[in-house]
């Protein structure tokens, strides 16, 4: 029942030997408790931690989300905006397609005075005809590919890139043709070299010139095409001074009115 140590150890104990192994454990267990509270203390802790990173996370992910619904809002809004300011461009340039830019009566100065002297028309056509848009194509094109800001607006918002419905103004493509009659080539050459630097025409093209008797005379008849620049505007273009020494012959020129307006087949 006792324990009894040797005196020469120098430690003598008298306690019941059951009495040492309870406390041994009573000791062991009281450190085993410690450290399970402190195990629990600390999982307890890093979970509080983590919640509030979370919630932390959460708010900032709401305040984007806000941000990105309010940015969605403001783009939707420039976007209609935007719209109105083409289908009001769409209005003014279809306004501007009833204004001729180049007033018929000035192209008729343009052509007679940069003929030569001796030079004569006998026939003056001025044809329009409508430019017919290209058909759009059957298959929708390709989207572009979106970023994750992008996927978000448009998520937030509900809607989706809107085809371009605005109305094109008709574009028209005027040609005129030259018939006329020269004493030589020299005279068709410098009419036609004429027109070729005049502003309100392009493509100016000789398409032929050849030998044949008018009145008992032999003269040299030529035919000239060429189309109205469509970006020439006649507000910004000086008219040419009038280079012909005598006045134009008043006879009847094909395609010009009694008032001296070309007639326009549209």
């Amino acid at each position: 029942m006792f324990k009894r140590t040797d005196q020469s150890d120098g430690n003598t104990s008298f306690l019941p030997e059951d009495y040492i192994v309870r406390q041994t454990e009573r000791r062991t267990n009281l450190i085993a408790l410690t450290l399970f509270a402190i195990v629990i203390f600390g999982v307890v802790a890093a979970f509080f931690v983590t919640n509030r990173q979370w919630s932390a996370v959460k708010q900032q992910q709401e305040s984007i989300n806000a941000r990105y619904t309010e940015a969605a809002q403001q783009i939707e809004m420039l976007k209609t905006l935007e719209r109105q300011k083409e289908q009001k461009l769409g209005k003014a340039e279809l306004a501007t397609v009833l204004i001729e830019k180049i007033p018929r009566s000035l192209l008729l100065a343009d052509l007679i005075n940069r003929m030569p002297e001796k030079l004569a028309l006998l026939e003056f056509t001025l044809t329009s005809t409508k430019v017919e848009p290209p058909p759009a194509s059957a298959s929708p094109a390709p989207g572009k590919p979106r970023s994750l800001a992008g996927r978000a607006i448009a998520s937030a918002t509900g809607k989706q890139d809107e085809p371009d419905t605005t109305p094109k103004p008709p574009t028209y493509r005027s040609t005129l043709t030259l018939v006329g009659v020269a004493p030589s080539h020299e005279d068709v050459s410098q009419y036609l070299a004429s027109l070729q630097a005049s502003p309100l025409l392009r493509d100016v093209t000789l398409r032929f010139s050849e030998f044949t008797m008018l009145d008992n005379r032999e003269l040299i008849k030529f035919r000239i095409d060429a189309a109205l620049d469509a970006a020439a505007d006649a507000r910004s273009i000086e008219p040419l001074t009038a280079t012909r020494a005598g006045a134009f012959d008043t006879g009847r020129v094909a395609g010009v009115d009694g008032s001296g307006e070309p007639e326009e087949e549209r």
